[in-house]
């Protein structure tokens, strides 16, 4: 059962007198005899309104209640009212609030981004319905219901909101008529009127069904609510921390494998597979050869690895190395929009899903405005998205065409698998280094020097590829249950 309907279910038990037997003598019927004596006076002497209220029979009951009970009707036993239904003027300072429904919020009065009225208005207004200390307001229009009790003397005029005042000295516990408000809200809501927008008349809020029971047997059913309230609350707030780590779960799962996978451990390693020095050594002569022919240019020389930079322990046959050791990166190919085709991909940033690498959409240079440079991108290129790394934005170009400058192509030397190091740059260990070297409070940015010079766990060539059909063997049952809490 959730806890709305446990709630709901507590408090029928409540307003139905199941949860105690009571003990109380005492009728509720003398105290409506009482009520209606005080009420009359009231309305000879004129202090309050002579509205005309239903009578109440057998077949207005809403359900069966302890015989010294007694069903009634909120204008019986109450002096209700509600605010102007007419648009006051409102002015900029100097005013008085206007509570509508809006501001009634959690059962709180919420006095955030009121409007102010005239005090001509003010004034006008509470000659209808003076809002004081002790009195209900319940929203009359729009999401029905939300019963507040105001809590502070605060001046305020009312617009489309019911008052319910208590009648002086009468025994009405007016926390009772507020729980019982709440509960009934639903069955207000299901039949409120309204085709645009729902609302309940102040004749429904008059007439409305009331379950009393004796003075004391109110104020029993209101400790015992608070009581309930208390736990409910208790068991609301371990509710919304389970279903964020049921959201989280699976995010924070795929992190695990990641970083599991960065660190050798998800698959075994093979002896007979060429070492990753070896590879490395190859990458070096490609490289170079690809300086001769003038493919790339010179590279500077790369700050050697220290021991104070690995984050963590790989295996024997691993090494690590700096991005722009195993990749060409920082030889961009920039082009201004003039020498873009019509019918060339342009990726921008926004089109690429945050933490799964998804390109959400491929559109044409005639399908955009490009008023700037681009980089140019290869097939298999992975492109890093710069801007807000934490967003962790990697893919791989699945066929050439040209990006924002906010993201980084990367092309990789032969013998180092792309999809590998889309999962490289999508790992906690990297998240966590770009977060620590981004600048720019706004809108943070890892600059080239600090991708260029980035760790990276080199496995052997063969087990790149071991590693990656293991990462997405285990991620795709995680990502789908992660679209299942989405629903």
């Amino acid at each position: 059962m959730e806890n709305q309907q446990l709630k709901k279910s507590v408090y029928f038990s409540a307003f139905k007198g199941e949860f105690y037997k009571s003990i109380n003598s005492y009728n509720a019927d003398i105290l409506l005899s009482e009520i209606k004596q005080v009420r009359n006076q009231l309305i000879q002497s004129k202090k309050i309104g002579n509205y005309k209220v239903l009578d109440i029979d057998v077949e207005n009951n809403l359900w069966d209640i302890p015989s010294n009970w007694a069903w009634t009707r909120a204008g019986h036993i109450l002096d209700v009212r509600d605010g102007t239904h007419d648009t006051p003027k409102y002015v900029s300072d100097e005013g008085f609030p206007l509570i509508t429904s809006k501001n009634l919020k959690n059962n709180t009065l919420d006095f955030s981004n009121v409007k102010l009225i005239s005090n001509e208005d003010h004034f006008a207004i509470q000659k209808r319905s003076k809002v004081d200390k002790d009195d209900i307001l319940f929203a009359m229009i729009g999401t029905i219901g939300n019963p507040v009790i105001v809590k502070e003397d605060r001046e305020f005029s009312i617009k489309n909101v019911g008052l319910f005042k208590k009648i002086p000295e009468t025994n009405i516990n007016m926390e009772y008529i507020f729980f019982y408000l709440d509960f009934i809200s639903d069955m207000l809501r299901k039949n409120s009127s309204g085709a645009v927008q729902s609302f309940v008349s102040l004749k429904v809020l008059r007439n409305l069904p009331v379950p009393l029971p004796p003075f004391e047997d109110q104020q029993i059913i209101v400790d015992y609510l608070n009581e309930i309230n208390v736990h409910l609350s208790k068991i609301d707030q371990k509710i919304k921390k389970l279903n964020t780590l049921q959201l989280n779960f699976p995010f924070q799962l795929e992190k695990s494998i990641l970083q599991y996978a960065m660190q050798g451990k998800l698959v075994n390693q093979d002896n007979s597979d060429e070492s990753a020095s070896t590879l490395l050594k190859r990458i070096s002569e490609k490289k170079e050869q690809m300086v001769k022919e003038k493919v790339i240019k010179k590279e500077k020389t790369l700050p050697p690895i220290t021991e104070e930079e690995i984050p963590f322990d790989i295996p024997d046959t691993w090494e690590w190395v700096r991005l722009k050791n195993i990749s060409t990166f920082g030889n961009f190919n920039q082009a201004s929009p003039e020498k873009i085709k019509s019918d060339d991909w342009v990726l921008d940033l926004e089109e690429l899903e945050k933490n799964t690498g998804r390109i959400l959409e491929q559109k044409k240079a005639s399908e955009k405005m490009i008023k700037s440079n681009k980089y140019k991108f290869n097939q298999n290129d992975v492109l890093y998205g710069k801007l807000r790394p934490y967003l962790n934005k990697v893919t791989i170009a699945p066929h050439e065409g040209y990006c924002t400058t906010e993201i980084f192509p990367i092309t990789l030397i032969k013998g180092v698998y792309p999809k590998y190091i889309q999962y490289v740059l999508m790992s906690p260990y990297f998240l966590n280094y770009a977060h620590s070297l981004s600048y720019g409070v706004k809108m943070p940015r890892l600059g080239t020097t600090q991708i260029a010079n980035a760790l990276i766990p080199l496995p052997p060539a063969n087990e790149q590829i071991k590693i990656v059909e293991k990462i997405e063997e285990m991620i795709k049952p995680v990502r789908n249950l992660s679209l299942l809490n989405e629903r």
